[in-house]
């Protein structure tokens, strides 16, 4: 979707021009990355938290988030608040050695995403379950995003969470391949584009933790601007009525002259022990970074809070 690594996570920083209508396909495609990072980054660190798939069960999993992006160049400030909600429906299709085969097909989107206080055209109002939209910037995003709704994904994953691989249905190619080229979000949604992001976004516990049930994840993102070294830590505590609530936060090393300057992320999830699967999860994240733009200075603060449930169906 984008060229690297700190272009998915830190959109702003590179394009701090970005129109309302990039910056809402932009938030949609990070969202989709999001989803599968939260989703799969409480894996085994040992038995208790591995998932346990069986074939024929099928899953609703909604994803939640808010945020406020203040991008300051001199003295002018633009904030513009974000609100998303992103519907998928898992089903297992197969369980073999430990690996599971999922069909996800995208259900529903809404995005909100203006400036405080904005109720003119310009301000994206967008929900999929609403079929007509006349006017406006959410028209606009109505017509680039309606041949998605619906989109089938198989991917395959093992009980740690890794992502072994990940294919679009043969009959929807066509959807993906007819998405203009100067959206990015054509690159994300190839089988390839899919695995890659899946992959940077999956966070796989080791195999134990310590016995103060505590244990960490680091991962390096490589970008033109340099190196970030991602380090997460996580404390699991007791089980109590087949549900273990795990608490972590999240720090970025990097270099003081990169773009980067504070990062600040934590949360917690919910592991159902009994059926083997996540059943929510919260965080919250909050970033500065600052950038070049012509002779200017572009400092960029963004918070986010997103939220995760995932409901067995049957």
């Amino acid at each position: 979707m984008f060229h690297n690594i700190h272009r998915r996570l830190f959109p702003w920083v590179i394009r701090p021009q970005l129109s309302c209508v990039a910056l809402a396909m932009t938030l949609f495609m990070m969202l989709l990355i999001t989803l599968m990072g939260d989703a799969l980054f409480a894996q085994s660190a040992n038995d208790q938290l591995r998932w346990r798939f069986e074939a024929g069960e099928r899953f609703q999993v909604s994803l939640f988030k808010t945020g406020n992006v203040e991008t300051q160049v001199d003295t002018r400030i633009r904030k513009v608040e974000i609100k998303s909600q992103l519907e998928f429906q898992w089903s297992v299709i197969k369980v073999d050695k430990g690996e599971s085969t999922i069909e996800q097909k995208l259900t529903r989107v809404v995005l909100e995403s203006g400036s405080p206080g904005d109720v003119s055209d310009q301000r994206l109002s967008y929900d999929s379950a609403n079929v007509v939209y006349k006017k406006g910037i959410s028209n606009t995003v109505a017509n680039q995003l309606k041949p998605l709704i619906g989109l089938t994904y198989q991917f395959v994953i093992s009980d740690r969470g890794e992502v072994k691989s990940v294919m679009i249905a043969e009959e929807q190619q066509h959807i993906v391949e007819a998405i203009p080229v100067a959206l990015p979000i054509k690159d994300l949604l190839t089988s390839k584009g899919q695995k890659s992001n899946l992959g940077s976004a999956t966070w796989v516990c080791p195999e134990s933790m310590t016995g103060d049930r505590t244990w960490k994840t680091k991962q390096l993102l490589d970008s033109e601007l340099g190196t970030y070294n991602r380090v997460s830590r996580y404390t699991a505590g007791e089980p109590e009525d087949d549900i273990v609530q795990i608490n972590f936060v999240t720090d970025v090393k990097h270099d003081p002259k990169m773009a980067l300057k504070m990062f600040e992320g934590k949360g917690q999830i919910e592991f159902d022990t009994a059926d083997g699967y996540v059943r929510s999860s919260e965080s919250s994240t909050r970033m500065t970074t600052e950038s070049p733009y012509r002779d200017l200075i572009v400092k960029t603060t963004i918070e986010m809070a997103s939220e995760l449930k995932m409901e067995k169906l049957n």
